[in-house]
């Protein structure tokens, strides 16, 4: 199996056992040449770190992690990368996928591989066919470019983000916030999304070890009431990657000729 040409970083911690042995594993057979493990605990950080303290420590300790691998795609000068979270399902032929794409990753961008974001309509200009029936195209906006599961990134655009967002402003996924400030000029997506996701219980609102009683009640009360439609909730979001997308003769914001 060949390998990618790409530096591969995952977001997990060693406390959720779960989830931090199967991202190990299932990486470890994707990626032979090696990748690296980043994860910083929201619930043990300074309050130096956060500027909005309405996020939860989750979703702190999430933007951190991010922001901990921009620093190290910086500090190492890397031309872009790879960056996983720990419920990402991968294809067999990941390591193909992207150096089929490194030619089309820009600096200032990102390339996202697992998008469930909103908009079925795409700029049809400069659409590039991908091997396995996948078309590369622009969003039309940046809030259409979903989550941070799994994409590649840039090392300007990485640079931009930990400028932007350190001290934590903003969740890891916050493209918006980004695009407006300058530190991501350009996006694509990769359709239909060759990624899916494990239904693992989300760790963005998970409380540190000083919780009240009533807060552990509520929470297991609500996690008896929801994991059940968990996985048919994330089947929902495959099939929604998976629609026909429509592409418009109208030019994105997001491309960087624009």
């Amino acid at each position: 199996m060949p390998g990618s040409h790409m530096a591969v970083f995952a977001i997990s911690l060693p406390r959720f056992r779960q989830r931090y042995a199967y991202i190990k594993s299932h990486l470890a057979v994707r990626f032979t040449g090696g990748f690296e493990i980043v994860g910083v605990d929201g619930a043990e950080i300074g309050q130096n770190a956060v500027a909005n303290h309405r996020l939860s420590p989750g979703q702190i300790g999430c933007a951190l992690s991010h922001l901990e691998i921009y620093r190290l795609i910086g500090e190492r000068n890397l031309p872009c990368a790879l960056i996983v979270e720990d419920d990402a399902i991968l294809p067999r032929n990941i390591c193909q996928v992207l150096n089929y794409l490194i030619p089309y990753c820009s600096a200032e961008g990102v390339v996202q591989l697992y998008n469930w974001g909103g908009g079925g309509e795409y700029s049809g200009q400069m659409v590039v066919r991908v091997p396995g029936n996948m078309v590369l195209c622009y969003p039309m906006r940046a809030t259409d470019l979903g989550g941070t599961s799994t994409y590649v990134i840039g090392c300007a655009a990485a640079k931009g983000i930990l400028a932007a967002n350190y001290p934590v402003q903003v969740t890891a996924d916050n493209w918006e916030f980004f695009f407006k400030r300058g530190a991501v000029k350009t996006a694509r997506i990769l359709h239909p999304s060759p990624v899916s996701v494990k239904p693992f219980e989300t760790t963005l609102f998970h409380k540190n070890s000083q919780d009240t009683h009533l807060r552990k009640v509520i929470f297991i009360s609500a996690r008896a009431l929801f994991f059940p439609i968990l996985p048919i909730r994330r089947t929902l979001q495959i099939r929604n990657r998976r629609r026909l997308i429509e592409l418009c003769d109208r030019p994105s914001e997001m491309a960087l000729s624009q």
